[in-house]
């Protein structure tokens, strides 16, 4: 049987496929409340006899209805915005760092100096969010090719996103991946020592 390798993966910079995974669970759940809240809102209305307020502007419209519906689409509008703008700031400073998303996939976000997350920081991070995807989503791509896995939002917030449960290395997996480098290393040692030796006899 292969053996567990007994390195832990807590605290180390969570790559980019968890990371995408989690902020689509977040993305899901947000979704999901919105469409709650809408149907809740239609229910309540459908209860009281209110739905025919919000068919449309017409020109029977008495003062009531036009401010009713005014009423009734500005507060939608402020609860929905507040569920998206809050929802990820929120979890990150009362939960740790871990959205709904982020613990299912084991990650945390995390500052830089070890401290607790601020709520500017928080706020930062999230308008960071927005800043990473401008130029075709490079912000979060970033977490592919930089060293500590930090995407733009994490610079600029001075954050990262860390493992935090106790996964660990599989020995056989790690263990066939340092054989395929050395091979392939070998291989290419032989391939440039053979273009040095037909080099040299070519010399005359």
């Amino acid at each position: 049987m292969p053996e567990k390798e007994a390195q832990s993966l807590r605290g180390e910079n969570a790559g980019f496929v968890t990371r995408l995974v989690a902020f689509v669970i977040d993305i899901v759940i947000v979704a999901v409340a919105v469409i709650v809240i809408n149907s809740l809102s239609t229910l309540i209305l459908n209860f009281f006899n209110l739905d025919g307020i919000l068919d449309g502007p017409s020109a029977s419209d008495t003062t009531f209805t036009k401010i009713f519906r005014i009423i009734y689409y500005g507060t939608l509008l402020i609860i929905y915005l507040l569920l998206i703008v809050a929802y990820h700031p929120f979890f990150w400073m009362l939960a740790e760092g871990r959205t709904p998303g982020k613990k299912l996939m084991g990650i945390q976000v995390v500052s830089q100096n070890g401290q607790k997350l601020r709520l500017g920081q928080c706020l930062k991070r999230f308008v960071g969010y927005w800043f990473s995807a401008l130029v075709l989503f490079l912000g979060y791509l970033s977490v592919l090719i930089d060293d500590d896995r930090r995407s733009w939002h994490d610079k600029l917030a001075k954050t990262s996103v860390s493992y935090n449960w106790e996964a660990g290395y599989n020995r056989s997996v790690v263990s066939n991946v340092k054989e395929r480098q050395e091979l392939r290393a070998k291989h290419q040692a032989t391939q440039h020592d053979q273009i040095r030796e037909n080099v040299l006899k070519k010399e005359p």
